[in-house]
Parts: C-alpha cells; structure tokens; sequence
C-alpha cells in the first residue's frame, strides 16, 4: 500500500492561497487535504465548493479533503453534501 502525503493548512491572514495550491496538488497527484479553522476563510470554502460541483474539473480519484470550522451562519453546506 502506498503512502499518501497529508497537506494541512490553517486558514485566516491570507492561506487561501497555500490552500488553493493544495487543491491543485491533491487534483494532480491524489494527495490528501487538511483545511483547519475553515470558518476564518469562507470566501475560500464557497471557492472550493464551486470547483467541486464543476463537472469540467478533474481530481485524482484517490484525493481526499478534511474541513474543519467553529459553526457559522454563512458555512456553505453544500460543500459538506458533496
């Protein structure tokens, strides 16, 4: 069995960036993704859920993402429906 690189980033003051790359990378590579503390970035979490939902897009078949956040009113719920 293969070992799989585990990215994480902790989102607030400007990750969107790192957290982006990391998309890319786990869309290239099967990769996996740990977003922390995703309630200070949800401009980045409506993103992402849109990228996701885009049947244009392709993403290895062995990525996986983690989320985690405080609850907030403006958490986008579909990105936890997919």
């Amino acid at each position: 069995k293969k070992k799989k690189e585990v990215l994480s980033v902790s989102m607030g003051q400007g990750q969107e960036v790192v957290a982006r790359r990391f998309v890319d990378q786990g869309a290239a590579t099967g990769c996996w993704a740990l977003f922390q503390n995703c309630h200070l970035g949800l401009k980045f979490l409506e993103e992402l859920e849109l990228r996701l939902g885009d049947p244009t897009q392709e993403f290895d078949e062995d990525m996986r993402m983690w989320v985690t956040a405080e609850p907030h009113p403006e958490f986008p719920i579909g990105l936890l429906q997919m």
